[in-house]
């Protein structure tokens, strides 16, 4: 499953890791809040849904970014790219019960509640969006 990048918007450039986004990331990832950055801010992308091989968009923005519409850029955009690249008729993503932040962010995506599952113990809403 490939999708074209770099994926563009208007403030927002979406490419693959590079080996001098390693401290950025790690910083990001290393927040306790969910994470802190300098230029990068965070990832955005499609990955696989092992359990049904749909695209599965996955977000995780730095919090110091939260609040100015990065995550609903970036995450249009990827939606976009996955639907005009891919064959798939839906996209899934999994997100934490009670990170209302990133279930609001699903739902403006138009992302519906599927079920719940469990990731390593812990309760996860499974959305779904279908292809238009």
């Amino acid at each position: 499953m490939t999708i074209p990048l770099p994926i563009e918007t208007e403030r927002l450039l979406i490419r693959p890791f590079e080996a001098g986004d390693v401290d950025a990331m790690a910083e990001v990832y290393g927040d306790p809040g969910v994470m802190r950055a300098g230029a990068v801010v965070g990832d955005i992308g499609c990955g696989v849904y092992a359990p049904t091989g749909e695209p599965e968009l996955g977000y995780t923005l730095a919090a110091g970014f939260w609040g100015r519409g990065y995550a609903l850029e970036a995450a249009r955009a990827c939606v976009e790219a996955a639907f005009a690249s891919l064959p798939q008729r839906r996209l899934v993503a999994r997100v934490e019960s009670g990170n209302d932040r990133s279930l609001r962010l699903a739902e403006r995506l138009e992302m519906r509640p599927v079920e719940t599952i469990a990731i390593d113990g812990r309760p996860h809403v499974l959305l779904a969006l279908e292809r238009a």
